[in-house]
């Protein structure tokens, strides 16, 4: 074995395998997120939309870990910033809700491709965009710019522009205090959605025509999604636990389902596929570092661990297909069945990944 031997004035230094060993790097980082709150006015009645920047930790690491690592997830979409929602359309497009530089300044409707295309161009919140079922248009949500509201207000709406950017907006069916998740049937001819009317309400679940003709409340609960023509899949609170689980009903109400439930976590984010076999679907568990609550770290130190796990229907049994300790939520189905979709903070920056679907049928 050869050694390195250096003569400096006349002392000798041997260079060896004494040297330290690199800092190991570290694993974990933060994101940011925006968190939008409605805060009531005793007096006035009120309702103020307050916005705030929140870090949340996040994996340095892109890698899953665990048994489910050989399913390795590809990054498809960049985002600057923060994003609220997406849906992905027939030729792999994702449109999303992306808070602008400036939180306060709104978030709006972006759509990527091999480049990207900015949908909207305002200081207003744009949320819960869906496509059409043909692809041709935009369902959204938005509060056209309020940040003061009274209790009874109802100043929100679901428009429709086209996808294309070229155009105006409609304005459909009738305000509510809050609108969220519209997406379009199958068949093109109803919306979908879940509506709060007065602050302090619950959610529902509701359709209507189209053209805001005939609206129908359904169920309480939201993020509604259609599984056919006549039927959706949605979330709602279980009453004997408190915690969210996953629903199915007709869309005359009947036959009220709970499909997927967990004794100890948030079941979340219902996505089915275009075939109907399966349900991705999101587990959120809360947790919290041993510290007293009169240490100033204390709101720092609770996490929501999140992650997204397939439901197959034939069965009943449902695995975990991400296992990096970093968001992984809002899943989507690509329209051809090939991708999975997700949102996920993992590498420290709010991005949308894919999983190959092939091993499924493994």
């Amino acid at each position: 074995m050869s050694r390195v031997v250096l003569l400096l004035s006349g002392c000798v230094f041997l260079l060896s395998a004494c040297a330290s060993p690199p800092k190991e790097p570290e694993r974990f980082g933060v994101v940011e997120t925006v968190k939008v709150e409605e805060k009531v006015d005793a007096k006035t009645g009120q309702v103020e939309i307050v916005k705030t920047i929140v870090e949340e930790k996040a994996e340095r690491s892109v890698v899953d870990k665990g048994s489910d690592s050989l399913m390795a997830p590809q990054r498809v979409a960049n985002f600057a910033q923060f994003f609220s929602y997406y849906d992905i359309g027939s030729d792999y497009s994702i449109l999303a809700s992306v808070y602008n530089q400036d939180s306060e300044n709104g978030s709006d409707l972006w759509i990527y491709r091999t480049g990207k295309m900015r949908l909207t161009n305002t200081n207003y919140d744009h949320s819960s965009p869906s496509y059409s079922a043909d692809n041709r248009y935009v369902y959204f949500v938005s509060y056209k710019g309020k940040k003061s509201l009274g209790q009874s207000n109802q100043d929100s709406y679901i428009w429709k522009t086209s996808a294309t950017g070229n155009g105006g907006i409609t304005r459909i069916g009738s305000p509510a205090f809050s609108y969220a998740y519209p997406s379009e049937s199958p068949n093109g001819e109803m919306i979908l959605y879940s509506s709060v009317e007065l602050y302090g309400n619950s959610s529902y679940v509701w359709y209507m025509g189209k053209n805001g003709s005939l609206p129908t409340q359904l169920k309480q609960g939201e993020e509604p999604q259609w599984i056919t023509n006549e039927k959706i899949i949605f979330t709602a609170k279980d009453e004997s636990t408190g915690l969210d689980t996953i629903w199915s009903c007709n869309i005359d109400g009947s036959m009220m389902t709970q499909i997927i439930a967990d004794d100890k976590s948030n079941c979340l984010s219902p996505s089915i596929s275009f075939d109907g076999k399966y349900i991705a679907y999101v587990k959120e568990t809360s947790e919290v570092e041993n510290l007293s609550k009169d240490d100033p770290a204390y709101t720092d130190k609770i996490q929501e661990t999140r992650d997204v796990y397939i439901f197959k229907v034939e069965d009943g049994l449902s695995q975990q297909v991400t296992t990096n300790e970093s968001r992984d939520d809002l899943p989507k189905w690509s329209q051809d069945g090939k991708y999975l979709y997700f949102r996920s903070s993992r590498g420290l920056g709010w991005n949308v990944w894919r999983l190959d679907t092939s091993f499924l049928s493994q």
